[in-house]
């Protein structure tokens, strides 16, 4: 007695209906399914019978049950063969060549990528035969689902972001603790938002999700308002821990969820994970920002308790997104836009210096914004600040007086241990190697300030100028910016605004210093800012204000001064590591909309700093003592080969373009 079985194969959209038979049409390695690319097929190794015993380099399927399919390559290019959904035992999944005999050589083989299921990826070469070969591990059989594809390449390494912006919540008004060295106590009229998050993994290998040590995501929730021409973040949440993923599909851009060997401890390979605003509002989950260091994603964990700063009871605001409530109230803001971005910072992802796309945007509903639960007006902007969003679709609209400019530099190096795949080789299987074939390799974490200026005509006359500087992955934070003015320029409604440090978050929510003098125009965090102790609280609060990771600082002044594109600087709030290779305390902010000033005009009567308007001795003797006592600012202005603009480091070349620039009269 047979069984009858119907089998639906599905080749490169088209659908063939087989006969019924008793054993499937492929079951023999004379007989294979020709296949196309992409395609996807239905199967089954029940009723199959074993070629050969054959042994592989993965699995225990030499006298497992399988069946066999050709794909002709025609077109060289890396594809992928997988049976990870819609496939019911233990999968093997090999590969051959084909030669005059019949098989030539294994290509690839995987056993366990996906769960208890398979996947091979490998170079194709045009003109050549591959025989693919499905069967189980040991004695498994059953129905599967074969796809190829031509994959999307990944990122290599654990690489979490956020696919969705899914939801927000509104949890009314109250008052907050906050503090700074002036003032320590409670900020009233204030409201509380979330942000749902569904994150996404689009690496070669799962992130890890593990709930109970320091092996998973937090999660930082921000807003920002544009109004009357002025961009500004309004306030920031505490973060989120991370727990238990649900490993969904949600995104199935670059193929089918992979449940990863670990379950819920990691977030498998094109994975989802929803937390809905009310988990990501849940003061339960929520730990302070001063635990976390961005750049490698290591932070305390149990996150440092904060005596007496948990919700009391009524309080329905404290940790979570806090804003003044003046600043959402839509009558008291006609005509403003909203943005909300969030951010997903875990060990793993950061360490493979993957931590610098972690951001998605969405854009709010002005008129919900007093709603239990605000809307969005557009769809979720994936990787994208809402700084960079904001840029992008103000210079759509006409709006010429926008730059953007990303600010990179050397961080740290971290230590990364491979124990998934080699990630330089062609085989991406996503399995766990033996020990013996670890790869540990040093990672050269990039850190990251995105900077936009915005420079605006005032009717009256001269321009209102507006700089934007985000800290993106920084550990080491931002404590000063700077820029030249020119001669018998007096910029004048200097001011920064910043978002608050609030429920205990251990920043002070000091002032800047400003300075104009010189010929520079400097902010910079209070250097006589003192820790604070607060024995009510049992804590300390670190200070100064520095910009630290997920914040958004915005400097604005006025002036007569016409707009070019040229170069600020911040400086650096921590030191550099000591290692060599690592930046120094000052960054260039190149390509972004300055006071236009004369690069010569440096020094004044008796050698004195700052512009006169006249190019004389005096400039050589101020030059030369700025580039002796490292201001950047004024002597930096040199590359390598003599070529005009900074490079972070004081050498001959400034000389030469100082040189060339006094010559010519600054043009």
């Amino acid at each position: 007695m047979t069984r009858n079985i119907h089998v639906v194969v599905a080749i490169a959209g088209s659908t063939l209906a087989a006969a019924a038979f008793a054993q499937p049409a492929n079951d023999s390695l004379s007989n294979p399914i020709t296949i196309g690319m992409p395609s996807t097929i239905a199967g089954t190794t029940a009723t199959a019978s074993n070629d050969f015993g054959l042994v592989g380099s993965c699995g225990n399927s030499a006298y497992a049950k399988d069946v066999w399919y050709r794909f002709d390559c025609t077109t060289s290019q890396t594809v992928e063969f997988e049976t990870c959904n819609g496939t019911s035992y233990n999968t093997v999944l090999q590969v051959f060549t084909i030669g005059q005999l019949g098989l030539a050589a294994e290509v690839t083989c995987n056993d366990n990528a996906c769960s208890t299921q398979s996947r091979v990826s490998f170079p194709a070469v045009a003109g050549t035969s591959y025989m693919i070969r499905v069967a189980g591990s040991g004695t498994s059989s059953g129905t599967f689902t074969l796809v190829g594809s031509v994959p999307v390449p990944r990122t290599p390494g654990p690489d979490v972001t956020i696919g969705n912006l899914s939801d927000m919540s509104n949890y009314g008004t109250g008052s907050v603790w906050m503090a700074s060295s002036a003032a320590v106590g409670t900020v009233a009229d204030v409201r509380a938002y979330a942000v749902g998050t569904d994150s996404w993994n689009i690496g070669d290998v799962p992130v890890e999700w593990q709930a109970s040590n320091q092996l998973h995501p937090v999660i930082g929730q921000q807003m920002y308002r544009y109004k009357n021409g002025r961009f500004d973040q309004l306030g920031m949440s505490w973060l989120k821990h991370g727990f238990l993923s649900t490993n969904s599909g949600a995104f199935p851009d670059m193929g089918p969820c992979d449940v990863p060997p670990s379950g819920g401890a990691q977030l498998g390979i094109n994975c989802s994970d929803l937390y809905g605003s009310g988990l990501n509002g849940s003061r339960s989950y929520l730990g302070p920002r001063f635990d976390v260091n961005p750049t490698t994603g290591v932070y305390t964990y149990p996150w440092t308790p904060l005596v007496g700063t948990a919700p009391g009871s009524g309080d329905v605001v404290s940790r979570r997104l806090v804003v003044a409530n003046s600043d959402v109230a839509p009558a008291s803001n006609p005509g403003a836009d909203y943005y909300v971005d969030c951010h997903y910072v875990t060990q793993d992802d950061a360490q493979w210096n993957n931590g610098r796309n972690n951001f998605s945007m969405r854009k709010v509903n002005p008129a919900t914004m007093l709603n239990s639960s605000p809307s969005f007006t557009a769809a979720t902007v994936r990787r994208m600040t809402a700084l960079e969003f904001w840029a992008l679709e103000k210079t759509a609209g006409g709006d010429a007086g926008i730059n953007l400019t990303n600010v990179n530099f050397h961080e740290r190096t971290a230590s990364v241990t491979d124990r998934w795949r080699h990630w330089t080789s062609s085989q991406p299987d996503a399995a766990i190697l033996p020990s013996n074939q670890w790869v540990t390799f040093n990672s050269d974490i990039q850190g990251r300030f995105i900077v936009a200026s915005h420079v605006i005509p005032i009717p009256e006359g001269g321009w209102s100028y507006n700089y934007m500087i985000m800290n993106i992955n920084s550990d080491r934070a931002g404590g000063s910016f700077s820029l030249r003015t020119p001669a018998g320029d007096a910029p004048t409604n200097l001011s920064l605004n910043a978002p608050k440090y609030h429920s205990g978050d251990r920043v002070l929510n000091n002032p800047w210093q400003t300075s104009n003098a010189g010929g520079k125009l400097v902010w910079t965090v209070d250097p006589t800012t003192q820790d604070v102790d607060v024995p009510t609280r049992g804590i300390r609060t670190f200070g100064p204000n520095a910009i630290m990771w997920g914040a958004l600082y915005t400097f604005r002044f006025d002036s007569a001064a016409q707009p070019v594109l040229g170069t600020a600087r911040m400086g650096l709030f921590k030191g550099p590591s000591g290692a060599s290779g690592y930046q120094g305390n000052s960054l260039a902010i190149e390509d972004i909309k300055v006071p236009a000033v004369c690069t010569a005009d440096v020094g004044g009567q008796g050698g004195a700093s700052g512009p006169d308007g006249i190019l004389d001795n005096n400039d050589f003797i101020a030059f030369i003592d700025a580039f002796f006592n490292g201001d950047m600012l004024i002597a930096d202005i040199g590359k390598a080969g003599g070529v005009s603009g900074p490079d972070n480091a004081l050498n001959n070349n400034d000389f030469i373009v100082y040189i060339d620039a006094y010559f010519n009269g600054c043009p």
